[in-house]
């Protein structure tokens, strides 16, 4: 393995609805995240891990491992309660406590604006981000932070897990499909709202501060055939397209790919563009930040199905018998991180970032209240070979 230089992120990276508890202290409003059903054994995020009161504790633990990069989301609600009025200060004054903590313990924060949460009256007044109204509110609300962070915040992302806006909607606050519209068309109007609102972002993170890195998101998976046909082969590699491909190269490129336009427009689904969104658009990313967890294999499918092209992936995924399964079923698979970001650089010759990469398992707890998780310390080993 090839040595790591020294200027090498080591991170961690959360959700606020996840980790800082306090959901109804000081001055927060509600969020999505308040109201989120809690099913097959979720905990209810009331009081996370309770970091909005033991944040000084927990990082100095996170030195104390040896973390050097820490990227957490902001809880919009708990800095505009409503998220269009009003300003929490107590709000600003949590995260500035937070970012200096970080800094005093040598660790670089990165923010994330939006990790799927907004304040819950952004989606029951307008739909979420199917509304541009919400767009303009986010673009408010980065303005609101770069403002009150960006002195000493260098690294900003927009949205987790961007291309997951063209999966489904309900991350985006948008779940009222207006009469006479197929769910396909609002799905990818959502879709697209969300790219201009990351592009408003950019504009104003560096209307601010021109030395900020601003970070694009992909959820990244690797597409194995199932057979050896041409066919199949051909599916995977739209399917990578289309889900994978299509948000990197808006993020780089500043402008929709030919072969989604094709798409959207053989689907009767082409977003609605507002006069200055091409321009818009062109406001890209300094690097590319991505998740991976797992692989997928896939049968071949048809992308000519009336409905929306990741509900066709879905319907196809196999079982890869050669690789080995967490206990939720998910493939653990590290020559596929290398293989993504393989093609990610050689198609966008940007920075990469790993943002989330772990092992879910469910636990138990030893005599002494340790986990021995060997199975967890071999998987991070072989993904870090395969990413040097």
């Amino acid at each position: 393995m090839n040595k790591l230089p020294d200027n090498f992120f080591w991170g961690g990276s959360v959700t606020s609805f996840q980790t800082e508890g306090a959901a109804y202290e000081d001055g927060k409003g509600l969020s999505m995240y308040d109201l989120h059903k809690r099913e097959n054994g979720e905990p209810k995020w009331d009081h996370g891990i309770d970091f909005y009161h033991r944040y000084k504790e927990d990082i100095a633990m996170m030195e104390e491992l040896g973390l050097n990069f820490y990227r957490f989301s902001l809880c919009w609600a708990r800095i505009q309660p409503d998220g269009e009025t009003k300003i929490n200060e107590k709000g600003i004054a949590y995260y500035n406590n937070v970012i200096d903590e970080l800094l005093a313990h040598g660790i670089t924060p990165m923010i994330t604006l939006d990790h799927y949460d907004i304040p819950l009256p952004l989606k029951e007044k307008y739909n979420g981000f199917f509304s541009r109204r919400v767009v303009n509110a986010f673009e408010k609300f980065t303005e609101i932070c770069v403002k009150a962070f960006g002195d000493r915040v260098k690294y900003w992302m927009t949205f987790n897990e961007q291309n997951d806006y063209a999966k489904e909607t309900t991350k985006a606050g948008a779940t009222v499909v207006p009469v006479g519209m197929s769910y396909s068309k609002f799905l990818y109007q959502v879709n697209h709202n969300i790219l201009i609102a990351h592009c408003k972002a950019i504009k104003m993170i560096r209307k601010y501060y021109d030395d900020a890195k601003i970070c694009g998101m992909i959820a990244l998976t690797n597409f194995y055939p199932n057979d050896k046909t041409p066919e199949n082969s051909m599916f995977c590699m739209l399917a990578d397209l289309y889900t994978h491909q299509f948000h990197g190269y808006v993020f780089t490129k500043g402008r929709y790919p030919e072969y989604m336009i094709r798409y959207f427009k053989n689907h009767h689904c082409m977003p609605e563009f507002e006069e200055g969104d091409e321009e818009l658009l062109k406001y890209t990313v300094d690097f590319l930040g991505v998740s991976y967890y797992r692989s997928y294999t896939l049968t071949t499918g048809d992308f000519e199905e009336d409905k929306p092209f990741y509900d066709v992936i879905e319907k196809n995924i196999v079982r890869n018998e050669n690789l080995d399964i967490t206990n939720w079923g998910w493939e653990v698979d590290p020559v596929g991180l290398r293989n993504n970001l393989t093609n990610l650089y050689t198609r966008y010759e940007l920075p990469l970032l790993i943002l989330e990469n772990g092992y879910s398992h469910l636990e138990d707890l030893c005599d002494n209240n340790e986990i021995n998780d060997d199975y967890r310390i071999k998987f991070h080993h072989d993904h870090l070979v395969e990413s040097n």
